[in-house]
């Protein structure tokens, strides 16, 4: 019986499997937000081609490293959950799961600026400071007909009673005593639902 010559090898091939989720974080500078990727996990000799991002930011981040900036508008500091997810794209056509960020962007309130009074019969000015929905003003002596010595606290805006004029948000009222303080807010939310104020104070007084 003839044999035939035995073929040649074949190439050599590398099995492959479901690469693992990668993991990633999510942080923001203000109304910047950024998804970077930390690491790809095991690939399991797929490869890896990308990194896509989903849910409520989508990119995609050639090259598996490195990291994407978005954009968060104003009224989403301190209040919304992001839900971002990440995936590894690998070269052999084969997708990972997701891994999955919950991200609530956060902000510093910051105080006033320009804070100013005139006077007993007083107007009071503040210039909004980066992000606020809301300003408190306080003061000792503060008169509103009759005079009382307590404190009392006048908020803005409030049933349209905020004035704004070239930038500066302003009050007049009576004022005859040594202590002003004017606090900028913004509205955040609780866990359960309550609602709350952050705030940070510019203060003035006199002699």
């Amino acid at each position: 019986m003839n044999w035939s010559q035995p073929s040649k090898a074949s190439d050599a091939v590398k099995p492959w499997g479901k690469p693992d989720a990668p993991k990633i974080s999510v942080t923001n500078d203000d109304t910047t937000g950024t998804v970077t990727v930390e690491s790809v996990g095991n690939t399991h000799n797929a490869g890896c081609k990308a990194v896509e991002i989903s849910g409520d930011v989508s990119a995609s981040i050639d090259g598996c490293s490195g990291s994407y900036d978005f954009k968060i508008p104003d009224h989403d500091l301190n209040t919304r959950e992001y839900t971002i997810k990440a995936a590894v794209v690998g070269k052999e056509k084969t997708t990972s799961d997701d891994s999955t960020v919950r991200f609530t962007p956060k902000y510093a309130v910051k105080a006033p600026e320009s804070v100013s009074v005139n006077d007993d019969v007083c107007v009071v000015s503040w210039k909004e400071n980066g992000h606020a929905d809301g300003f408190t003003v306080s003061a000792d002596g503060l008169c509103l007909l009759p005079c009382r010595r307590s404190r009392t606290i006048a908020r803005f805006p409030a049933q349209g009673m905020a004035v704004l004029f070239l930038g500066l948000r302003h009050a007049a009222f009576q004022w005859r005593g040594k202590h002003l303080q004017v606090r900028q807010g913004r509205s955040g939310i609780r866990p359960q639902g309550e609602g709350r104020r952050q705030g940070a104070d510019a203060d003035v007084g006199r002699q």
